[in-house]
């Protein structure tokens, strides 16, 4: 294998200007992608609270919905299954003749 040289001077990476440097700039860019990724994240204890407060609100909500839609369709079901749902299209039932034993036929 052959390696090829490029001509021309070789520079030195810039030195560092220190641990406090680097680390100050890692803290720096940690904090921007945290607001970054965090949006609009409460800050306080206060607003964190109310945040959840919220939250349990709408999960609380949405149980309620799920129940009472739950409830209605097992009620449109059993309505169904007794024949008390919709009639549409059926015919009234309407008795056959009586039934006349051969013992009591003259």
């Amino acid at each position: 294998m052959e390696v090829d040289h490029v001509e021309g001077e070789i520079t030195p990476m810039p030195s560092s200007q220190g641990i406090q440097a680097l680390r100050d700039k890692l803290h720096a860019k940690m904090d921007q992608l945290r607001r970054s990724r965090a949006g609009n994240q409460p800050e306080t204890k206060d607003e964190l609270l109310e945040e959840r407060r919220k939250q349990r609100g709408l999960m609380r909500d949405r149980r309620r919905k799920e129940t009472k839609e739950k409830i209605r369709l097992e009620k449109e079901g059993k309505e169904k299954k007794d024949g008390k749902g919709d009639k549409k299209g059926h015919q009234p039932k309407v008795p056959g003749p009586p039934k006349v034993c051969k013992r009591f036929q003259p």
